[in-house]
């Protein structure tokens, strides 16, 4: 999908539809490459928000913290 296609909302509706429990805190455009940077929520409360590029999000890469639990 083009870069000025995700926004807060269509984002948000990605994270809903694909990854569930999963928030959107904030977004930022990193100034050195261009891509965007996403706060992020799992829903395990227990793990802090974390920073990831948006592309990593859609390529299926999510919260760490979880993955090594597993």
């Amino acid at each position: 999908m083009p870069h000025g296609y995700w926004n807060k909302d269509t984002m948000t509706e990605y994270l809903n539809e694909n990854y569930v429990g999963y928030r959107l805190l904030d977004i930022q455009e990193a100034t050195e490459n261009g891509y965007l940077k996403v706060l992020i929520k799992c829903p395990n409360n227990n793990h802090d928000p974390y920073w990831a590029y948006w592309t990593n999000i859609i390529s299926g890469y999510t919260c760490s913290s979880c993955y090594l639990e597993d």
